[in-house]
This record gives structure tokens, sequence and C-alpha cells, in this order.
């Protein structure tokens, strides 16, 4: 690469009106001094390269005053093709990809403002640490040129004063600043490249800035004091005004009227004031649309511009069409890493252009110094392919002021996992997880790696690194199970042993070396100990899901990693995710056809906007949770997504899937009669039918699944979404056993639940405002959720059978009481109308009970007289066998166990033909 920078020391030196020039190379013209490569730049010279090596290379040169400088380079290699892209101060976007073929040179020029702290007369600006530091280039004695690109050359420079342009100032913050290093830009940097050298842009946009604190860090009265009749004001805040507290404090009030004092400052100076609404986050809706986190801010904006006739860029709307343009799924390239508010160079590159386009369309005067471009649809953004402004290497640098503390200083959310956790083109879920997190209050960093197993983690050193970052507060997402199924000592050796003990087996490995290989769940408690002992919070998830389909119903594998996810989570006491439960139901819903567009390559990886499906649904099982941590660190987007199950579930509740999905399935639903204590295990003694129920049916033949929950009613049973879950898995060939009652009698809107039906089997429905959800919901009978349960059933193949509610331990005239005139009367008339296998368990369990007596039915019940013991829980669930048997044509006599063929037909069923 060759460099020329040609200014004239002796004028520099005497602060002359003549044009400054200075040359690189042999043979110099007269008048230019020579600068070798070398020469680095010092105070005393006046000139020279800044430290580091190129490209980028930097030179600087002191000038004798601020102001408006006129830059003019010669760019091209006397040998060889050059594209160029030049810079100035602090990365202020000049001049784009100049090629020049070999031999060739081209000439451009472009103004450089060029500002000092110091205000004429008493005063300064109050400069933030970093300005003097990380930014002090913006504000020190020197024009500083960047010159980077595939093979930047530039053949002469020529600097001199220009004092009669005009000049438009920025006042802004984060959003518009000089941002000194990637990967942050802002619209202020990039609307340069668009002015021909006629007017000049001095951007003293600032990080943090609200309207208040850039007056009073005298940064107004420092723009005022350099300000001309002609110049422009450029006017965009709101980020930070919107976080100011205080009595009558607000965008209609304090914000507006400060806007207004920066119209009138303008006008006293003879300038042109131009506001402009903020710019948006990234903040998607679940419809893909952008949310307002800005409050009345932007409105406060055009209000002002309208009282005062003042000019009105809407950047707000432009940018929200912006977002909305790329999706929520690839918004992410329109940013800076992680953060949902500053913007990457393609991002601020088209904001700016956006800025043109207002220009253009307020028909304001300066518009005649555009060089030409053609007009910008904010709705049609530019090809991010085809963006080719280069990137300054090296580390990333500060986070904005106004984007809260330090990265160190926030939590760190860590993703580990394998390829669709990690893709390539944002294809694994954890690339736009991102966009769902407020990045001011965590950092989330994707550590995941493709081709990866839970072994293959560990003993590639990839855990350790993310274990040495770990601080107090962090949390890492654990997901994995796709890569964990091969063959332990079989290329790629990347398989884990199965299950959840402590097996290991040592195997060779290629290179001859000998590998203990320890179980899927060995690796995952490591994991979650590791993380544990870091003062961290470790979150485990189940696989994602693949696009595998029988019939209508995705598969659910793969293998047991779902299922041994979980229960490595309950042992250890971590929190869990179903991720595979909520793409699954996500995908049914979609159906085949449409979710087969999500996956473009191959069965398992998805698109773009598959990955950002599922790290939606990642963030609906984070909501999901019950006291979850990490949902204080979602921003407006991830606070959008509906949680997962839409109610947190009980502490400690564990609900199990089918173990053999090739097997038809049994499923029972119900309230704590059927399934009591948070995992059926017979908490305070207590036990539901549904668990001894499993040993009466043969596990070879048939899944027996539990998903009953304590305290719930046939309604609460379908608005808190736990009968989506069951229908969601159910497949042709499957049962469903529902037995609801014991809790459906409250009032509709008891403030202590609201889970109550209304009595009956019709079709009346009551419009209550929840007291627990504080929304408007149209209650039903108790006969409406048996039937959509039993609709429900039969459209995904199943057969539902309906059981009335088992009997309390309530003695009348000698005899347990029964439930006929309500809730064992309407399941019977639901199953009739329906034609629904009809089980009574109200009254085949109480004719056992009067049998036995009370004395021996007292020591069936843990509690008072609802919930029975272990004993009681295996008369019932032998009742239930009874009771299909008794049907005449019992629908699962197929599937009974020795033990369950034993159960004698007995009871009161009806088959329902």
């Amino acid at each position: 690469m060759r460099l020329v920078l040609l200014l004239t020391l002796a004028a520099l030196a005497q602060a002359q009106p003549q044009p400054l020039r200075f040359a690189l190379g042999s043979g110099a013209p007269s008048g230019y001094v020579q600068v070798p490569r070398e020469t680095a730049y010092s105070p005393e010279r006046g000139y020279g390269y800044e430290p580091g090596a190129g490209p980028p290379i930097y030179f600087s040169v002191r000038v004798p005053e601020e102001g408006n400088y006129r830059v003019t380079v010669t760019l091209g290699d006397p040998q060889s093709e050059a594209v160029t892209t030049v810079k100035a101060e602090v990365r202020r976007l000049m001049l784009e990809q100049v090629r020049t073929a070999p031999g060739k040179f081209e000439t451009r020029s472009f103004l450089v403002n060029v500002r000092r702290p110091q205000i004429a007369g008493d005063g300064a600006v109050r400069l933030k640490p970093r300005e003097t530091t990380s930014e002090a280039w913006a504000w020190d004695d020197r024009i500083t040129l960047e010159f980077i690109g595939p093979h930047p050359a530039a053949g002469a420079v020529e600097i001199s004063k220009a004092d009669r342009v005009p000049t438009l100032f920025i006042a802004g913050d984060s959003t518009s600043t000089d941002q000194p290093v990637e990967p942050y830009n802002s619209w202020g940097q990039m609307l340069t490249r668009f002015f021909q050298p006629e007017i000049a842009v001095a951007n003293h946009g600032e990080s943090g800035e609200s309207l208040r604190g850039f007056i009073g860090e005298n940064r107004l009265a420092k723009v005022m004091s350099v300000m001309r009749p002609g110049d422009y004001l450029f006017v965009q805040m709101g980020h930070n005004d919107q976080k100011e507290r205080g009595e009558g404090v607000g965008a209609f009030t304090t914000y507006k009227a400060d806007l207004k004092r920066f119209i009138a400052e303008a006008r006293r100076h003879g300038a042109t004031p131009v506001l402009i609404t903020p710019v948006n986050r990234m903040m998607f809706d679940e419809a893909g649309k952008i949310t307002n986190s800005l409050g009345d801010y932007p409105e406060a904006v055009r209000q002002a511009a309208r009282e005062e006739n003042a000019a009105l860029i809407d950047l707000n709307a432009m940018s929200k069409a912006l977002y909305e343009a790329i999706g929520p799924a690839k918004a992410r390239i329109l940013f800076a890493g992680n953060d949902t508010t500053h913007h990457s160079d393609y991002g601020s590159y088209e904001l700016a252009k956006c800025i043109v386009e207002g220009i253009r369309q307020a028909k304001l005067p300066i518009a005649k110094y555009l060089v030409s471009t053609p007009p910008f649809d904010a709705a049609h953004p530019d090809p991010f392919d085809a963006f080719a402004v280069p990137a300054e290497p090296g580390p990333g640098g500060q986070r904005p002021y106004g984007d809260a503390a330090a990265a160190q200083k926030i939590p760190t959310v860590f993703v580990i996992g394998d390829s669709t956790a990690s893709n390539a083109d944002h294809r694994g879920w954890a690339d736009p997880f991102a966009s769902y997190f407020d990045a001011a209050k965590a950092n989330v960093v994707n550590r995941a790696r493709g081709g990866r197993s839970s072994r293959t983690f560990f003993t590639e050193g990839l855990w350790q690194k993310v274990v040495d970052e770990l601080k107090p507060g962090d949390f890492v997402l654990i997901q994995f199970g796709h890569n964990d199924g091969g063959a332990p000592d079989r290329p790629p050796f990347r398989g884990s042993l199965p299950g959840l003990g402590d097996e290991s087996k040592d195997i060779a490995m290629r290179d001859g070396k000998t590998e203990t290989v320890h179980t899927f769940g060995w690796y995952m408690r490591r994991f979650l100990a590791d993380t544990k002992a870091k003062g961290a919070t470790p979150i485990a998830l189940s696989p994602t899901v693949r696009n595998i389909w029988t019939g209508a119903t995705v598969e659910r594998g793969p293998g047991h990693y779902a299922e041994w996810a979980a229960e490595i989570a309950k042992a250890e006491a971590a929190p869990f995710i179903d991720v595979t439960g909520a793409i699954a139901e996500r995908y049914e819903k979609m159906g085949p056809e449409k979710v087969k567009a999500l996956f473009p390559q191959d069965h398992t990886h998805t698109s773009a906007e598959g990955a950002d499906l599922n790290a939606s649904l990642v963030v609906a099982g984070i909501r999901g949770l019950r006291a979850s941590p990490l949902a204080a660190f979602l921003n407006a987007r991830g606070q959008a997504v509906a949680p997962y199950p839409l109610r947190p579930l009980p502490p400690n509740l564990v609900l199990k899937e089918p173990k053999d999905p090739a097997l038809p399935t049994l499923f029972l639903i119900g309230d704590s009669t059927v399934r009591n204590g948070s995992r059926g295990d017979g908490s305070n003694g207590q036990w539901g039918w549904g668990e001894p129920l499993v040993d009466l049916f043969d596990a070879s033949r048939i899944n027996v699944v539990n998903r009953a929950v304590g305290g719930l009613s046939s309604r609460t049973f379908l608005t808190q979404g736990f009968w989506d879950h069951v229908r969601a898995m159910m497949k042709p060939g499957d049962f469903v056993i529902m037995q609801f009652g014991h809790n459906d009698g409250g009032p509709a809107d008891d403030p202590a639940r609201a889970r109550g039906s209304l009595p009956g089997a019709g079709e009346e429905t009551r419009e209550i405002e929840n007291p627990m959800t504080k929304q408007r919901e149209a209650v039903h009978t108790f006969g409406w959720y048996l039937r959509r349960f039993i609709t429900d059933a039969r459209t995904r193949g199943a057969t539902p059978i309906v059981a009335s509610l088992v009997p309390r331990k309530i003695w009348k005239d000698g005899k347990i009481e029964r439930q006929s005139d309500t809730y064992q009367k309407w399941a019977a008339e639901v199953a009739a109308a329906e034609k629904a296998p009809y089980l009574d368990l109200n009254e085949t369990i109480a004719r056992r009970y009067d049998e036995i007596g009370a004395e021996k039915v007292n020591a069936l019940f843990a509690d008072e007289h609802t919930h029975t013991t272990r004993a009681g829980a295996e008369l019932n669930a032998e009742c239930v066998v009874a009771c299909l048997k008794a049907l005449g044509q019992d629908p699962l006599a197929a599937y009974l166990s020795e033990k369950g063929k034993a159960v004698t037909a007995q009871g009161v069923s009806r088959r329902n033909p």
C-alpha cells in the first residue's frame, strides 16, 4: 500500500491561510513536505502517523484553530488497483469505497469540523471521562484521517481552512454521537458521506445526553458560541430524557419546553432548527411489529415542531419501518452486538439515509448540498450483503453512556449447546435470543458450538472456558441431546452413555489415548455443579424439535434427552425449561407444511426465521418459570412473549411425557384426587389414583401419563394451558380419561383462585373480569369444558373417556354422600350426549366405601375428607379398571398388565354407543 498525505509544514507553523500539504515517499513536489511511513505523530512535530499497524492507517495533523477544514485527497496506486474508504476524526465516513485502476488517480474533497471544549469568553464543555480517553480525538487540536479498505492508497492530501461554508450541528445522544469503536456506530457518523463538500457536519451528540444534560454540561452554549447565520441545528433526544424523574418532568412538559428552547436559541443565531424524533429501540412484539418503548417522547417532538413551525424529520417512524422490513429474525444486523439501542455500521448507514430522505421531504435548503442518491424508502432497505463500508479491526470498546453499567457489572447469560443453538447466518436459536433481552441489564453470550454433545463440549475444554468467565449472578442455559446418541467408541466419538447414572466406560480414541466416557446425566450434573460453584444459576433445557412427523404429530425426540434433562434438573433443584414441549406444540399448531419452510437444509437445523421462533419459545419458557430468575432482564420484546406454560407451574411440579412415542398413550387429566403432590409421590401421605393406575397397565404395550394437576378445575385446566400441552402430545390411537368436579364449585370470580365453572352441562356463559389475570374472560359451564376436551381429543384421533369425580369421605345416614345432582350427573349427561364411554367413579367407589364401613374407610384418607392414602389410591385405581371392564367393550382391555387383568369387572359404567 502507498499512502501519501501532503501538507505544508511551514504554513502549519506560521498558521497562514495557505493550504497545508504533505507527501509520502520519494520525489515530493515543490512545496510539499515528505513524511516517511515511520514518522510518528508528536505534538512538537505537529504531524505524523498515529500508533498501530495498518490498515487502517491514521495520520494526524495539528491545526491552528477549531472550525471547518476542506480536505482534498488524491487516491490511487501507481502499481495496482486500490479501493479506499476515508474516515475523519472519530470515524466519520467521508468517502466510501473509491476504486482506482493501476496507475489511475482520483481527487476528492470533503469538509471536516474540528472543535475544542473551550467556549469563547469564559467556560468550557464539561467533558465526560471517556471524552478525555477513547473519545479524546473528538476534542483535540488535530485533524485525524483514517484510510481503510481492501487495498487503500492515497496519492495526495491538501487541507485548508473553510470559513464560509454553513455548518450542520447535531445535538443528540448515543444514537447520533461519533461512536469511537466497533461494533458501535451512529447515523451522525454516516451522515457526512451524503453531503457534497459545501456544508460541514459538526457532531456534538454525546452518549448519555438528555436535553437538560446537554444544556447543563454547556454543550448547547458551545454550539451557540460557534454558530453563525445560515447554519443548521439538528436535535435528536429522548432516550435519556425518558429516564429523568421529578415533579412535573415529562414528555409534554419539561421535554417539550426544552425542545422549544433549542429552537429559539438556533433562530436567535440566525440558524435553522430541525427536530428529529428519537430512533426506535429494537423491541418487537409477537406479530413482528416494533413496540413503542419511548412513550410520549416521539409525539412530543412532533407537537413541538408543529407549534413552533419548525422542520421535522420523523426518524421514529422511519426506523420502525426499517426494523420491521428487516424483521425480528434478522434485525440484529442493524445493531451493535447484543445491543437493542445502538447500531452497527450497516444500521447507522441505513438510518443516515433516513435522515437524508427526511431532509428532502422537509424541503430544507441544504438538500441542494446532498450528493446524488436515489430516494430512500425505509420499508425497502439496502441489502445487507451489498453493504461494503469496512469496519475497523480490533476489539470493541466501552458500552455507550446511557446504556447502563459496564458489561462486567451486569449479569451475563451464557448459552451452551450444539448447532441448534449456534449455527451459521443466525440459524441457531441462541443468536436471535439476545434480541429479547435489555442489553443494559444483561449480556447474552452464545457459547454453543455445532457438532458438540454434552461429552465433547466438556472434553474439548469449551466448558472450562465458560467456567473461567463465570461470576456470581451470571446464568448458564444448558441444552444438549442431539449429538449425544451416537456410539461412544465410534466416529465422531461424541456419544455419551445413555441414562442418568454414574456408569462410565474407557474407550480408545483415534490418537491412541484412552478417554473415560460418562452418562449424559453425569455431564449435565457437572455443568450444573460447576455453575453453582461459581455463584451462578444453571437452567436446564430440553432439546429443540426436529422436522420429523407422524401424521399431524411431530417427533418429541431425539431419544430420552428431554426426559433426562427434566429429571436431572429436578434432582439438582435447578430450573428446567421444556423447550421440546413448547416448540412441538407451536409446530403442531402451524402444521407440517408451514414448519417445513423453517427447515431449508435438513430436519434438524432451522432457517433464521425458525431460529427466532425457537428463541421466542425459550423466552416463553423463561417467563413460564415460577419466580423466573431471568424475567427481570427481558426487554419489551421479551416481555411481550406469552409464558409457557401460561401460568407458572407449582414448585417442583414435573409433568411427564410418553416414554415410548411408538406406543399408544393413556393420558389422565384432572385434579389432586388423580395426581396429588407436585410429583405424585405421596407428599404429606396423600396420593391420587392416577399413580397406582400405572401398575395396572403393561408398560411394554402402552404409556400411562398422568397429567392431572392439583388445585385445578375443568376451567383452569384449560385456561392455564395444561390441556393444550396434553392435546399437543396426542396422536391417533391414544386415550384420555378426564375427571373433574372437586374444584369447579367456587365462584367464577373468586379473588383467591378464580377457578369455578358455571353449574350444569349447557351452553351458558358469563363474562367476568378475572381477578387473577386482570383480563376479561368468558366462563362456561362444567359440561362445556368436558365437551371441549372430548372434541379436541377426537380431533387428534384419540378416544375420550369421561369419569365422574371420586367421592369424599362424607357420611350421611350411614352411607357416603354422592354427587348425583351435580357433577356426577353433569358428567354422565355430557358423556351420553357426546357418545363417549362413561365411568361413574363417584357411585362405584362410594359403594365400596359403604361395603367396608367407616372405620376402614378412615384409614384410606390422609386428610379430613378428600385426599386418599396410597392404599386408598390403589382402591380407587382398581375401581377405574373395574369400571372400564364393566363397559362391555373395554377399549383399554388389550393393554392391561397381569395385575390389571386380575381386577373384577364391576361398578357403574356406560358405553354410550
